[in-house]
Parts: structure tokens; sequence; C-alpha cells
């Protein structure tokens, strides 16, 4: 199983994002697919493919290392 450490984005970004991906997909000539809104994540760091046997272990792990932790999120225009 692949895994990776994200954080989550609020609903509003991910369809945002979504209605973006779609619209550059069909305007450009470079191919591009839209990517489920539900998917939409902020990777942190990519941990690879992980054996199905290890991966409670390893949220085991990481759940007694990192407490979950709300983020303030924003989004604007480059400065």
């Amino acid at each position: 199983m692949r895994l990776f450490v994200a954080l989550e984005i609020p609903e509003a970004w991910r369809q945002i994002a979504h209605t973006i991906t779609e619209v550059l997909a069909q305007s450009t000539l470079v191919p591009m697919r839209a990517v489920d809104p539900a998917l939409m994540h902020i990777t942190l760091r990519f941990l690879g493919e992980v054996a199905d046997e290890h991966v409670e272990e390893l949220r085991a792990a990481l759940a007694s290392h990192i407490a979950p932790v709300n983020v303030p999120l924003s989004l604007g225009a480059p400065m």
C-alpha cells in the first residue's frame, strides 16, 4: 500500500482546486486529468510502499508520537 502523511484541506478548497483543474484540462494541450476532490490533500511526507501487515503498526506509532493538530490555512495571492 502506498502511504503518506498529509494535511486534510477544507472542502471549499477541494472544490475550487477541482474546478481549476477541469478548466485547465479543457484549455491546454498538456494531457491532464481531474483528481477526485475527496482525494485532495497536502502531502507532508511520502512514505512509499508499506506492506499491508505493517499499516496498523505504523498508524499506531505515528499516533503515539504525533498528536492531531489543527493548522490554520488560508488562500491568498502571492506576494
